[in-house]
């Protein structure tokens, strides 16, 4: 039996594609030693051990006196993941996962004592699990790591590929059911910055100038994520409103939902936007690629990098409310993206983004 720890936040569709993965394996047994509330779906992985972190010190204590084969460290984003597992972790197999580009920040604006314990923490590490375009930038700012072994690794819940039999909660119905027949707009993001909101605010008046008919008939929902700023929140909500478009556009705050959820949520989706400054490869990007829903995304390198690697049919629009107003004319009229180039694009969803199958790639290293 293999034992493996696992040391992360408590919360978030991406550790539970990892506790659901885990959760089936009969040769592995996982100890996830977790910040954050699991409350919400600890029960559903009855074969994971969940140990909460009470303090640095007990977070070192526990993996020195434990035999783990393997720890994975998901983030490494805080100063005291950074300092502590640095100092104290002494093994000789660690995957660091490396999550979006918030990790680029522990290597350019971050502390000196920060940047030098992310540094000790990558070269830890036996191999490094990230998007290609974060991986070229963390060995930018950490030229050490050239050379380091290391995964492509992301991918999109096993209810995307599969049927579920799981019912849907009232949230989830009666927010289908508020949609009515409106032609529906997808934006689910966390609210940041570097997520061009205003953009595609301004391309829905820009849109009603041209097409109000359109805009009419369209519901444009802003699906916020695990991460809120809240000024940025009340800039966004300001500006729908001076605007006049606040029977258009919806934020909408919710709770928690199951993957299988969401998925009957982008099944409902005509059309889907990202418009942002920098990412790694988000996970809306493959539940938009595996539900064959058009999506509006502008070119940042990350992208253009899965776009060149596996020859996809993405389109790119300008960052501009103009660029984006014409691609939702043009999706609505049903001339943005044709039936090939979607059915090529789910293609690659369901092979290369598979969580299960990436997390075999590269567990195969570790495991007996």
């Amino acid at each position: 039996m293999n034992k493996i720890a696992m040391y992360g936040p408590g919360n978030g569709h991406n550790i539970e594609k990892w506790l659901s993965f885990f959760n089936k394996q009969k040769n592995v047994k996982l100890t996830f030693i977790y910040y954050g509330d699991v409350s919400i779906f600890q029960d559903k992985y009855t074969c994971v051990n969940f140990v909460r972190m009470k303090s640095a010190v007990n977070l070192c204590v526990s993996l020195r006196k434990e035999k783990f084969s393997l720890l994975i460290i998901q983030g490494a984003y805080s100063i005291f993941q950074s300092v502590f597992l640095s100092l104290f972790i002494r093994k000789d197999k660690i995957i660091l996962v490396a999550w979006g580009n918030g990790i680029l920040n522990c290597f350019r604006k971050d502390s000196f004592v920060k940047k030098l314990a992310t540094k000790s923490l990558f070269k830890l590490a036996d191999r490094i699990a990230a998007p290609d375009q974060l991986m070229r930038d963390i060995v930018h700012y950490h030229p050490t790591c050239q050379g380091k072994k290391y995964n492509f690794l992301w991918g999109i819940a096993k209810e995307y590929h599969f049927k579920s039999n799981q019912g849907l909660t009232t949230f989830t119905t009666d927010f289908l059911a508020h949609l009515g027949n409106k032609y529906f707009i997808f934006w689910p993001r966390s609210i940041l910055r570097l997520s061009r909101f205003d953009i595609g605010i301004d391309a829905i008046a820009e849109l009603r100038k041209k097409r109000p008919d359109i805009v009419e008939k369209t519901k444009f929902i802003i699906w916020t994520g695990n991460a809120v700023d809240d000024d940025y929140l009340l800039e966004i909500e300001h500006k729908i409103n001076l605007l006049g478009l606040n029977k258009v556009i919806e934020i909408i705050i919710h709770p928690y939902l199951p993957d299988s959820d969401i998925k009957e949520i982008w099944k409902r989706v005509d059309l889907s936007i990202n418009l942002i400054e920098n990412d790694g490869f988000s996970t809306q990007i493959g539940e938009a690629f595996i539900t064959s829903t058009p999506l509006i995304v502008n070119e940042i390198e990350a992208y253009s990098m899965v776009k060149q690697r596996y020859n996809l049919p993405l389109k790119f629009t300008l960052l501009s409310a103009k660029s984006v107003a014409d691609n939702i004319e043009k999706s609505y009229e049903k001339d943005f993206y044709d039936q090939n180039e979607l059915d090529t694009l789910k293609l690659f969803s369901e092979n290369e983004l598979d969580n299960d199958i990436n997390f075999y790639k590269l567990l195969s290293h570790y495991l007996d």
